[in-house]
């Protein structure tokens, strides 16, 4: 079994050789890609959170293209969708991508353990001077 983690999935495009190799492996069945289900569940967060960001954008632009105008209401307001429904785009090409594995409870407190501390991985370490 092949387990990616959230940076792998993070820095590969549906569209990139990557991408192609790893879906030939899958659709081949010779071995299994997987994604950990708390991984898989971060990178559905990191494409819903940059569509809020883009959503945001794109109403800041409509609102700043309505005041160029002497009545703002002749602007048709961009028919835009819901978080909701992008999370389930998302949702459904990572799961055409790769197999999600149940992650163990001690993982969980692990990485809580660690969030609750900014520690490294759940928090890059910097140094100060």
């Amino acid at each position: 079994m092949i387990i990616l983690d959230t940076e792998a999935v993070r820095r590969m495009s549906f569209d990139s050789a990557e991408a192609r190799l790893v879906r030939v492996i899958r659709e081949s069945k010779t071995d299994r890609v997987a994604l950990p289900w708390m991984a898989f569940e971060e990178r559905l967060a990191q494409y819903v959170l940059a569509y809020e960001e883009a959503h945001r954008a794109a109403m800041s632009a409509h609102r700043t293209l309505g005041r160029m105008l002497p009545n703002s209401a002749d602007v048709a307001a961009p028919t835009l969708t819901d978080s909701a429904w992008a999370r389930q785009l998302w949702d459904t090409r990572l799961r055409k991508l790769v197999d999600i594995i149940p992650t163990p409870p001690e993982a969980f407190q692990e990485a809580l353990r660690r969030e609750a501390n900014r520690l490294s991985p759940a928090n890059v370490a910097t140094n100060s001077a």
